[in-house]
């Protein structure tokens, strides 16, 4: 299984406040959160269930 840490919500969201400290529109930052999450689950579902590779390390040009 894909190892999606606690560290991966972490980053995310630390991602999403500095957006919000840009003074981006609340709109965007949803947007933004909603793509990531698209993005993750689609790597999820294309991902073998026997990786246990941390998400940096599965995110190459081949997967993207």
């Amino acid at each position: 299984m894909i190892n999606f840490t606690e560290n991966t919500d972490v980053v995310i969201n630390e991602f999403l406040r500095s957006l919000t400290q840009q003074s981006l529109s609340p709109v965007t930052v949803k947007n933004y959160k909603s793509d990531i999450n698209f993005f993750l689950n689609w790597l999820r579902s294309t991902t073998p269930y026997s990786s246990s590779l941390p998400i940096p390390q599965l995110i190459t040009p081949k997967t993207l």
